[in-house]
């Protein structure tokens, strides 16, 4: 494989806006840092200049055939080995279309488990679903991130279901050389979805006020959400509030933390564990398909309600909690090398 297209979520409103898209971007950097040719291409308007990659912007609707059009043309022009795409997208048969009228290889990354079945709490039901059901079997790879995720898709696909394959996702920040000392705040980090409940650290403060938390969360505009995180600054004392932070500043967010807290519902394989691995920092999280896995490292707890995240936090002895960072970050030197996921990767795509 010596080009690559990558397509940044056609129906995002900024460039790139979280965990999964960020991904795309990590994988196009290292795929040029091997020699590859790699081109971006998304919707809205972005200047590439400071990336090693070219970014082209493809404007109006992709849902639309004329978008479909333009996006053929573009493929044509490029003429590229692979064409990557992520996170569930009933327009996913329509370019496994163009990519077997162009000769391209079509690989697709699942993003989340919800993908696996049509959600309609989560607005993926219907013909959406469907679509993307269908989609799936226009792939030449299918790369997922647990075991729940690759059983699941082996079970949807009719024919084919050999090419699922799990593939860690890619470290975002540089693991740490020196481990320092844990500090005292109980961090959250990442960007609002009611999925994720960010919610649950107010709670965990106030049942636990001998203990320090923070959330670092992008509200994405939502003021209703930026107010009630910034009452419970005011009213408690042993809370923290700061309303996101670019990825530059997320080394001192990392820096000030004692322990990584994850409350979704549920989640593909979340980047903020890898980065708090990376970070030497252990990880407390709900129920996840793909932690659970690891659940006997030390590196990462879980707990199935607030209560045994209450209990958890609570028992845990806080000298201990630096030694659960270590483990965390030996569990990124030895499962999350980036040279390594991105062998597997190119040697399922040649």
């Amino acid at each position: 494989m010596e080009s690559a297209v990558i397509l940044a979520n056609p129906r995002s409103v900024g460039y790139m806006v979280g965990g999964a898209e960020n991904q795309l971007i990590q994988l196009g950097v290292e795929l040029c840092d091997r020699g590859k040719r790699v081109t971006l291409m998304g919707t809205v308007d972005h200047d590439a200049s400071e990336e090693p990659f070219a970014y082209i912007q493809i404007k109006g609707s992709w849902a639309r055939p004329k978008g479909w059009l333009k996006l053929f043309q573009a493929l044509r022009e490029i003429k590229p080995d692979i064409f990557v795409t992520r996170v569930l997208d009933p327009l996913l048969p329509i370019y496994g279309i163009l990519c077997k009228l162009l000769g391209i290889k079509l690989i697709y990354f699942c993003a989340h488990d919800w993908e696996i079945e049509s959600r309609p709490d989560k607005r993926i039901q219907g013909w959406r679903w469907r679509l993307f059901w269908i989609g799936i079997h226009f792939t030449n790879k299918l790369f997922v991130q647990n075991n729940y995720q690759l059983e699941g898709f082996k079970r949807l696909l009719l024919w084919g279901n050999q090419k699922v394959l799990v593939n860690r996702n890619l470290p975002l920040m540089e693991p740490v050389k020196e481990v320092e000392p844990n500090e005292d705040y109980f961090t959250w980090i990442g960007s609002y979805r009611p999925h994720k409940r960010p919610e649950w650290v107010i709670e965990l403060a106030e049942k636990l006020p001998h203990l320090k938390f923070e959330v670092v969360l992008d509200v994405k505009k939502k003021k209703d959400v930026e107010a009630l995180f910034q009452t419970a600054q005011e009213q408690l004392p042993n809370f923290n509030f700061i309303p996101g932070v670019d990825r530059k500043g997320l080394s001192d967010v990392y820096k000030r933390a004692k322990v990584i807290l994850i409350t979704s519902e549920g989640e593909g394989f979340p980047n903020v564990a890898i980065e708090a691995w990376s970070q030497a920092k252990p990880v407390v999280s709900t129920m996840n398909n793909a932690l659970v896995d690891l659940e006997d490292n030390a590196a990462v707890h879980i707990a199935n309600s607030i209560d045994e995240m209450v209990e958890l936090l609570s028992k845990v002895d806080p000298q201990k909690w630096n030694d659960h960072g270590q483990t965390g970050l030996k569990l990124t030197q030895d499962e999350f090398s980036r040279s390594g996921i991105i062998n597997r990767f190119l040697a399922n795509c040649d």
